[in-house]
C-alpha cells in the first residue's frame, strides 16, 4: 500500500445514495452509485443537514424518550432517499472523512484511534483506509 500523510484528498462525483447497512454490531456500510462505498468499522460518524447534527452512530437503537428505539437504518434511508453524493474529502492532518451530499447533507467519519483503522472507502478502483493517527493507506483493487 501507499501511505498518504498531511494531504487534503478531494473526489468529486454525482452518485446516488443507494443503501445503508449495519453488519455485526458496529460495521456500517454506506453504498452509492458508481461502485462507491464507505465503511466505518467501529468509527464514530454523524449525519448533518445544514450544519446541524441529525444523527450519530451512537444513536442507533437508543430510546431517547421516543415510543420505540431509533432505527438509524430506516432514518438514514428516509433522509437520503433521493440524495446524490457530490464530494468526498479527506481532511488534511486529521484524516477525518467528509461526504458532501445534495440537500445540504454531510456525512462525517472521525478517526478515533492513534493506532487502529477507523474507516475505508472505495472509489475509482482504489481503497482508501483511514489509519490510526490520521494517515491514509491506498490500495489498488
Amino acid at each position: 500500500p501507499k501511505k498518504i500523510e498531511n494531504m487534503n484528498l478531494i473526489f468529486e462525483t454525482d452518485s446516488p445514495f443507494i443503501e445503508v447497512k449495519l453488519n455485526d454490531a458496529d460495521y456500517w456500510q454506506f453504498l452509492f452509485g458508481n461502485e462507491i462505498s464507505v465503511n466505518g468499522d467501529g468509527a464514530l460518524w454523524r449525519l448533518l443537514q445544514n450544519n446541524k447534527i441529525l444523527f450519530t452512530s451512537n444513536d442507533h437503537m437508543q430510546q431517547f424518550g421516543l415510543p420505540k428505539p431509533l432505527d438509524l437504518i430506516e432514518e438514514i434511508k428516509n433522509a437520503l432517499l433521493k440524495a446524490q453524493l457530490l464530494k468526498i474529502e479527506v481532511r488534511e492532518n486529521t484524516g477525518d472523512l467528509e461526504l458532501c451530499l445534495s440537500n445540504n447533507y454531510q456525512l462525517e467519519f472521525f478517526i478515533t484511534s492513534s493506532g487502529y483503522e477507523s474507516y475505508s472507502f472505495y472509489i475509482n478502483n482504489h481503497r482508501y483506509i483511514g489509519m490510526g493517527g490520521g494517515e491514509i493507506a491506498v490500495y489498488n483493487v
